[in-house]
This record gives structure tokens, C-alpha cells and sequence, in this order.
């Protein structure tokens, strides 16, 4: 159910908004606050494919969050991933590893219609953990490619994230990374309990029914600094290109 949220200020479904929250935002600019939220080093990504439905769908969801709880809070904007890797804290490794996965891997589907989530503030409500000097959160999709393929019950993209751990070594995040589709990010603390519920409810409403993404390559990308800096550095393309 999408609703038009008055202590929010924010119309809750990206499909339908118009301009008023836009204008509101504008007209109030001076009392704004951009969101604190940040990273290091660089990922290792994989993405809609550009120019695809699934990639504008999941551009418009950013972009619809980053003014949900405006004013005050500007959350940031960035181009849509899911992370193999994260951390990484030399890019020679990162693209390295990269390239071995991508020599290894073939194209797949990735269904992005299994639920969301929002980290909370402890370890036993996060389920995006990287490591312990992260500030960033995240408000996320629940990403599948279907059955299990290894011995851990890990799907495809859950196998090529332990391959990535397992080239990388310490270089990465905590083995409590789940691969996931990250629509906002926020800074320790910035949102409150119920922010966060409102957060969970439309991304799930929103990603209902949504096409698969379909990825055909691999991503090196700079997280250093604001989401809004990061930027994709070289792209590998996976050996098979059929998608399964």
C-alpha cells in the first residue's frame, strides 16, 4: 500500500510522485541536511545492465529515496550495484581479483523481488556488515539467482562472493556480508525506528513483481568517500555471456 506520508512529507511510491515534494524541498533548501554517509577503498560490483528496464527502475527507487525524509535529511545518490566485495584497500587487488572471477563466471539472472531489509545499529540487526570502522547503512533488496550451487547452500552470487573472499583473504568483509541490492544508504544513527520501518515496507511494495537483472560483467569501482563520488574504474566481461 503506498500512502502519502504528511509527517514524512514525501509521497512513499516512486511510480506515482509528482513534482510537490521536489518543490518543497527547494523552497525549503536552506534547511536541508546532506546525509553523512560514507566509505573506503573499492568493490568489486555487479549491475543492471545500462540502458535496461530493471537499471531505470532501480535509478528512479534511489532517486525517490534520497528526498523520502526531506526535509531535513538528503540521503545520497549513486548508480545501483550489488557488491561481491567491499573494502578493498588497493586497487591492483581489486581488479586482479576481478578478473579472475570474471574469467570464471558466465552471465546469470538475479531476482530482486524476495524482500527488503534495513540495517539496524547492532551487529545482531545488520545484515551488511563489512567492518568494525563502517559508519555507512543500508536499506536493501533481497538478491537471488535461484538453487543452490555449492556446499555452504549459497546461491551463484553468494558463490561468487566466497570466491571472492577466498582470493582476497583478509581483504574484505566479514563472512556476514549477504549480497544485496543497496537502494539508500544513510550514516550511523541518521534514521530512527520508524524511518526505517517506513524504509522496509516501500522498497518491498516497490520491488514486487519487478523484472530480473540481468548481468553479463564485472565491476571494479572506487567507494571512496560519498556514495554521490564513487565511481566504476574498468569492466570485465564475464566468459560466457549466455545468460542461465
Amino acid at each position: 500500500v503506498y500512502f502519502y506520508n504528511q509527517t514524512m512529507g514525501a509521497c512513499a511510491n516512486p511510480n506515482n510522485c509528482s513534482s510537490s515534494a521536489e518543490t518543497s524541498a527547494e523552497a525549503t533548501s536552506e534547511e536541508l541536511v546532506e546525509s553523512k554517509a560514507n566509505f573506503r577503498g573499492y568493490g568489486i560490483w555487479v549491475m543492471p545492465k545500462e540502458g535496461s528496464p530493471a537499471e531505470g527502475e532501480c535509478v528512479k527507487a534511489v532517486q525517490h529515496f534520497s528526498t523520502r525524509f526531506a526535509p531535513p535529511l538528503i540521503l545520497p545518490k549513486w548508480s545501483p550495484h550489488i557488491s561481491i566485495a567491499a573494502g578493498i584497500t588497493e586497487e591492483r587487488v581489486a581488479m586482479d581479483v576481478a578478473e579472475q572471477i570474471a574469467a570464471q563466471a558466465h552471465a546469470f539472472r538475479i531476482d530482486v523481488s524476495g524482500g527488503s531489509e534495513v540495517d539496524g545499529e547492532t551487529p545482531e540487526t545488520r545484515s551488511t556488515i563489512y567492518f568494525s570502522w563502517q559508519r555507512l547503512r543500508a536499506a536493501w533488496i533481497h538478491c537471488s539467482t535461484g538453487s543452490t550451487v555449492n556446499e555452504f547452500g549459497e546461491d551463484y552470487l553468494g558463490d561468487l562472493c566466497r570466491r571472492a573472499r577466498n582470493l582476497l583473504r583478509e581483504d574484505t568483509q566479514t563472512s556476514k556480508f549477504v549480497p544485496h541490492l543497496s537502494l539508500v544508504y544513510f550514516d550511523q544513527d541518521e534514521l530512527d525506528e520508524k524511518q526505517r520501518s517506513t524504509l522496509k515496507q516501500e522498497l518491498q511494495q516497490y520491488f514486487l513483481g519487478k523484472d530480473p537483472l540481468h548481468i553479463e560483467s564485472i565491476r571494479v569501482a572506487s567507494t571512496e568517500g560519498k556514495p554521490s563520488e564513487w565511481k566504476v574504474l574498468k569492466e570485465f566481461p564475464l566468459q560466457n555471456t549466455g545468460t542461465s
